[in-house]
């Protein structure tokens, strides 16, 4: 059982590697298709087109979310979570080799949108769908540290995103990243893609989608039913994610390219901060999902948000000031502090939603959220800066954000769907 077990938190997870890899190379590629795609004297324009583009394709997600939540509540987790694989590898690799403005002037723009919401309605569908996968297949008790690792594969894809262009920037010279290198990590999107398709190959169907099935629970239209049955879990859902979701964009996606794009006195790559931090919070993720198995996961919730919301000024401030060795240590500890928070909410996000309109529930919620609060923290970020003239004006929203999701998650009563034992369906 532990084998099987094995096979399949490694299969579900294939995927989450391609996806997170391919969507965060390019934020952190964002000043190289600033000036290839968006050429501008204003290097602020620039960048804040480029980070456009990037919130454009969380914008996409819940319009992938509502496309694979109808694949995956009517017909099966396993069928959405291959075609997603497939609908992220090639506009990944497209995106290698479209022309720039030089070539072929405003169209590579468009080019490059349009690839790019392609992206976005992918990653819609896996995320959700990962979670809900990794739960259902979880036995009580311990669906808090199951479930926690579908997040273990998004983390490792954004790390091997952030290692690989890493590499890239320290192998090339600067203009060759102008260049041409900076192609090159979008191509790892096919070799991705196609061990991703080979592992997926493993995949059962759940056992709270076979119930679901067998009780007549299916319904053809579940995004509607969704807003009908459970409007309060998707107004809690998206409180619960809200600190999860802007804090994370705020310090590991958009935090580095801020410090290396206009200047913080460091001398130390801020990608390298990045990279060793997400790999902290790769590593400690499953104590926070054991942790909510044993403690409950609101408490493992609400406690790192209140310890996010007293830590983000002082990275910021470390930031401006170019202190290296502060800002190392407050992000690392930000990172084990971000891992108890995310390693809980797969269950409890799950918890909200019932079986037949799960991967809707999850999938268009979690999108919606994080198109709205996610894909805007660079250009909310860049904007406040640009405005207030305050470079640590960003940690501010956090701290309001944070507030936020602690009264959310206040209002969640534990067990409603994933506490008990189901019983055990024949696999397929």
């Amino acid at each position: 059982m532990a084998g099987i077990r094995t096979k399949t938190v490694v299969a579900s997870n294939a995927g989450n590697v391609l996806e997170w890899y391919d969507f965060f190379i390019f934020a952190y590629l964002a000043p190289y298709l600033s000036d290839e795609f968006f050429p501008s004297s204003d290097p602020f324009a620039g960048l804040i087109q480029t980070y456009g583009v990037f919130a454009l394709g969380y914008f996409a997600r819940p319009i992938g979310g509502v496309i694979f939540g109808y694949l995956g509540d009517r017909f099966g987790r396993r069928l959405a979570l291959r075609v997603s694989i497939v609908s992220m590898m090639v506009p990944t690799t497209l995106i290698a080799v479209v022309p720039t403005h030089q070539d072929i002037g405003t169209l590579a723009a468009l080019l490059l949108i349009a690839l790019r919401i392609i992206q976005g309605m992918s990653v819609g569908g896996e995320q959700g769908g990962s979670i809900c996968y990794l739960v259902e297949v979880s036995p009580p008790g311990r669906k808090g540290l199951i479930g926690s690792l579908a997040y273990t594969g998004s983390v490792f894809g954004i790390l091997l995103g952030s290692f690989v262009v890493l590499v890239a920037k320290s192998s090339f010279t600067s203009e060759e990243m102008h260049d041409w290198a900076w192609r090159i990590p979008f191509l790892g999107a096919i070799l991705l893609g196609l061990i991703g398709l080979w592992v997926r190959r493993h995949l059962h169907e759940t056992d709270d989608f076979l119930m679901a099935q067998e009780r007549g629970q299916l319904t053809k239209q579940p995004l509607a039913h969704l807003f009908t049955e459970a409007p309060f879990g998707v107004l809690k859902m998206i409180g619960v994610i809200l600190y999860t979701t802007v804090s994370f964009y705020t310090v590991f996606a958009w935090l580095p390219t801020y410090a290396s794009h206009f200047g913080s006195g460091l001398q130390l790559d801020p990608q390298l901060i990045n990279t060793v931090a997400l790999l902290v919070l790769l590593c400690c993720l499953p104590i926070g999902g054991h942790l909510a198995d044993r403690l409950g996961y609101k408490r493992v919730l609400i406690v790192p948000a209140f310890i996010g919301a007293i830590l983000i000024v002082p990275i910021f401030l470390a930031a401006e000031a170019g202190s290296e060795s502060l800002l190392m240590g407050l992000i690392m500890l930000f990172a084990v502090n971000m891992a108890m928070a995310n390693g809980a909410l797969p269950i409890a996000i799950t918890d909200l939603m019932p079986a037949h309109l799960r991967f809707t529930g999850v999938a268009v919620t979690m999108n919606i959220e994080v198109a709205v609060f996610g894909g805007t923290v660079p250009l909310i970020a860049t904007w406040l800066i640009a405005t207030t003239g305050n470079q640590s004006a960003p940690a501010w929203y956090l701290i309001a954000i944070s507030l936020v999701s602690i009264l959310a998650t206040l209002t969640i009563t534990p067990g409603m769907y994933t506490a008990t034992a189901l019983p055990s369906a024949r696999h397929r």
